[in-house]
Parts: structure tokens; sequence; C-alpha cells
């Protein structure tokens, strides 16, 4: 891989003038999509604003990019593990996948994916449920971790 970062910066308010919650996560979207394709390793969202507002039901527009961000961000098969239903994830759904190379799909071989231990009962000694995102199969690991 190579030696060093991609990374820009953007103020959350790039999406307030977006007319409605559906064109400002579709907005968001776009970005998330286009730093995939130019391999953009982390995106900064900044408020600009010289001001602390004190928010009542008003919507963040920093929040609301980051939380959109983040979301597209996770494999398909995390978000609803991760992701509780927030008012801010109304469309997400209805963004394309951006396809990075970390979201593996189903069928496909990678020696490394991302999961999520699940809260399910298990036998004693046997282990615990992973959600990595396959069809049910059975993984030994070769190391166990330690309670410090």
């Amino acid at each position: 891989g190579r030696h060093y970062t991609v990374s820009i910066a953007l103020p959350g308010s790039i999406v307030d003038n977006a007319q409605s919650t559906e064109l400002k996560t579709y907005l968001a979207g776009q970005i998330a999509r286009a730093a995939v394709i130019f391999n953009v390793d982390e995106i900064i969202v900044f408020n600009e604003s010289v001001q602390r507002k004190v928010l009542s039901n008003a919507q963040d527009c920093n929040l609301f990019l980051a939380r959109i961000l983040q979301y597209l961000e996770t494999p398909q098969y995390l978000r609803k593990q991760i992701f509780p239903k927030h008012p801010d994830l109304q469309y997400a759904g209805l963004l394309n996948p951006l396809d990075a190379p970390h979201h593996v799909r189903l069928d496909e071989w990678s020696e490394y994916r991302e999961g999520i231990v699940l809260d399910r009962p298990v036998k004693s000694g046997r282990g615990s449920y992973v959600n990595a995102g396959m069809r049910k199969v059975r993984v030994s690991l070769k190391y166990y971790l330690e309670l410090v």
C-alpha cells in the first residue's frame, strides 16, 4: 500500500443549500461516491460557523453529513446492527452502494472481513456468533483473546 493518507475537509454546511432532506442525503451520497472513486481515506467534516448554535429541533448540518458518510462507509450487512433508526438516515436506504474495496460481497473471498459479534445464545464453550456478511460458515481461530 501507500505510505500516506489522502484526506479531504468539507464544511458540513455544504448540504444546507439542498432543498429537502432527501436531496441533502443524495448530495452526501455523491460526496461519498467521489471519495471512493478517488481513493480518499478520510473525510473531515468541519463547522465553518463562528458562533456555536444551540439547536432545538433544528437539524445540525455537520452531524447530518457526518452521520450519512459514516453510514455509507459501513458495509451493508452491518448497518442494521450498528446504526439505530435516526431521522437523518430516513433516506439513506435509497442511496446506491459505494462499492468500496472493504465492502466485501457475500460470495467474494477476502483474507479480512469486518464483522460484529452478535448477542445470541450459544452452547457453553462453543464460541460466539459473528455477522461478517457470509453464509453460515464455521470458523476456527488459532489465537484467542486474553482478558487483562
